[in-house]
């Protein structure tokens, strides 16, 4: 009898570990509340959107480019992604200036790099550059003098480093 016991407190015991384990991921509360059709907990809200067909989750991307002149030389922005990858290169834009990518999450990792390259216009004394994903600030940098460059790239490594 003491080993039935001891075995169902082992269960007991494994089943709340698990519990408690997948419950802190939101898994368990999204699983629950996929069963009566309501939407996913905000646990990834602030990660993730919904995309203009409403149909497939995406990772918000935006990029800012700012200065002290009104317009700058040159942006390069590359967003790559496994499935999805988007290249902008504008000569000469107003700034400030910003650009909104959204990167499909329907893959393992599905945003790999995002690279911003910026040139300051003429008389120009400083430019800037940052990266956004989610509306968290994940990379910036500020250029000073003649010619200046601002480059900023956020990128995905997996493994030591």
């Amino acid at each position: 009898m003491a080993g039935r016991t001891r075995a169902r407190l082992a269960r007991l015991g494994a089943v709340a570990l698990a519990s408690l384990l997948l419950s802190a991921c939101g898994v368990v509360r999204d699983t629950v509340d996929g069963f009566h059709g309501e939407p996913p907990s905000a646990a990834g809200a602030n990660t993730q959107s919904t995309d203009e067909s409403g149909d497939t989750d995406v990772i918000d991307v935006v990029i800012t480019v700012e200065s002290d002149a009104g317009t700058a030389s040159s942006v390069f922005i590359d967003v790559k992604g496994r499935k999805h990858s988007e290249t902008v290169d504008e000569p000469a834009v107003d700034l400030p200036y910003t650009r909104e990518f959204q990167v499909p999450s329907d893959t393992l990792f599905p945003l790999q790099e995002t690279r911003v390259e910026a040139t300051a216009s003429p008389g120009a004394s400083q430019i800037s550059c940052s990266i956004r994903y989610a509306g968290e600030v994940v990379a910036t940098h500020v250029a000073k003098g003649t010619s200046a460059k601002a480059t900023c790239e956020n990128q995905f490594e997996f493994g030591p480093s």
